[in-house]
């Protein structure tokens, strides 16, 4: 069973829930996306979002 950020804040707390990439908590950036055992936030979707465009890729239309 996923745990959603919801279920890791109860079980964890608040500042246990943080990027995996850059650390930031849910309290430091707009949005935090969690998945099992691993959470993006807001300003690493945006940094890959530019990497990606700046290496070709188009999204799906």
């Amino acid at each position: 069973m996923t745990e959603t950020i919801c279920t890791q804040l109860l079980r964890y707390g608040p500042a246990a829930v943080h990027c995996s990439f850059c650390g930031a908590t849910h309290r430091q950036r707009d949005h935090l996306v969690s998945g099992p055992g691993v959470a993006i936030c807001s300003g690493c979707i945006e940094l890959i979002t530019v990497i990606m465009r700046q290496n070709g890729y188009q999204p799906p239309t």
